[in-house]
């Protein structure tokens, strides 16, 4: 029997390991109460445990707040992802970078799944899992992955609110009330666990005005490897 363990790039991270040092948080100690003691943002490339990242996640939240998730999504954010962040930021349009994600995201996480769909007259993003997360972790994962479409939506240069509508994950104790200062009103709740992201068809299909990071926001980023054989991020064990 094959199992796949569940992997992800630690570029997915390196936001929150920004916003962390930057607000004077000890970054070494919620590194290590997650087990990613040894995570480097110099190698945003390199393959960590998918569940002990949303348990880092888990664990900044609880710490500073429900609305931790926005509040680290930051102008540099697409950047900070390195290979799926270039990924998105080689895309023309919204709708092109979300594409272009959508074939590469196996080599960024595996059991990460995100899907296009055009939806009457609007373009949704979708993002769902091959894993089975509490609501709170679900929360947590849907915030941050909204912020960061977010981030990416703005660089059309097209005036806010950008979104039409989310549908996520409430959070067990505070809901979604917290949010709608990051997302606006139209917040709702997901009807599984998955999180839905509408916006216009003319906002999809606008181009992206990107701007290039600053020496000092750049990470070092080499290029992508396989991982597998079969140029997948796929690590598996015969048990």
């Amino acid at each position: 029997m094959t199992v796949t363990i569940p992997l992800i790039r630690a570029a997915a991270i390196v936001p929150a390991i920004r916003w962390l040092d930057a607000n004077k948080r000890s970054v070494s100690m919620m590194l290590d109460k997650a087990d990613l003691a040894y995570v480097r943002t110099s190698h945003p490339n390199n393959p960590i445990p998918l569940l002990n990242a949303v348990e880092f996640l888990r664990d900044i939240v609880r710490q500073e707040g429900p609305d931790t998730g926005c509040r680290i999504v930051s102008s540099i954010s697409m950047y900070e992802l390195a290979f799926i962040g270039r990924v998105a930021l080689g895309g023309l349009t919204i709708r092109n970078a979300m594409e272009r994600v959508v074939d590469a995201i196996p080599n960024h996480c595996t059991h990460e799944i995100i899907s296009v769909q055009d939806v009457g007259g609007a373009f949704r993003i979708r993002e769902e899992w091959l894993l089975t997360f509490d609501d709170e972790a679900l929360h947590i994962i849907h915030q941050f992955f909204t912020a960061i479409l977010h981030s990416l939506f703005r660089m059309t240069g097209l005036k806010p609110p950008i979104i039409d509508t989310v549908a996520m994950c409430p959070h067990p104790e505070h809901g979604l009330e917290h949010l709608q200062p990051w997302l606006g009103e139209t917040i709702m709740a997901s009807g599984g666990p998955y999180v839905d992201i509408c916006i216009s068809q003319t906002a999809a299909n606008t181009p992206l005005r990107l701007r290039q990071p600053s020496e000092t926001e750049k990470f070092q980023f080499k290029g992508i490897e396989p991982l597998t054989r079969n140029d997948t991020l796929t690590d598996s064990v015969m048990v």
